[in-house]
């Protein structure tokens, strides 16, 4: 794998655990307000799609999608 592509994948992929341990108070007490809260995130690319962060940005969102249903 390209040094490149792997660099950008795991770029993202800590930026997905930070903002993972990033819940609030609410969240961590198992309150079902917090828990039914839905969120809509939308990510801009202007690479083609075979450049590397188009690439890790397509990978970004498959896992965002696996982990959060």
């Amino acid at each position: 794998m390209n040094k490149k592509v792997l660099a950008v994948i795991l770029t993202v992929a800590m930026l997905v655990l930070l903002l993972a341990g990033c819940g609030g108070k609410d969240a961590k007490q198992g309150d079902k307000k917090a828990e039914g809260a839905k969120y809509t995130f939308r990510l801009a690319e202007t690479h083609p799609p075979e450049h590397p962060t188009a690439q890790a940005d397509k990978e970004f969102a498959k896992l965002v999608a696996e982990r959060s249903n």
